[in-house]
């Protein structure tokens, strides 16, 4: 996995495209508050990363 620097902190999806590189974010909240995760888990979260692959609206134009 490629190391990147993520601008945008708040939560959101990464939408990566498998065939031309291209990362494109998608607000949204956090499918589960590290709050929950933490309660249920003891496990303290400090950041998550949430990507979705697949083809960019170019990409599918372009066939």
């Amino acid at each position: 996995m490629d190391n990147r620097y993520e601008a945008d902190t708040r939560s959101h999806l990464n939408l990566v495209c498998s065939a031309c590189g291209k990362i494109e974010d998608f607000a949204l909240n956090l499918p589960v508050p590290v709050e929950i995760v933490h309660q249920e888990t003891g496990f303290r979260a400090v950041e998550s990363r949430v990507e979705y692959y697949g083809l960019c609206r170019e990409c599918n134009i372009k066939g």
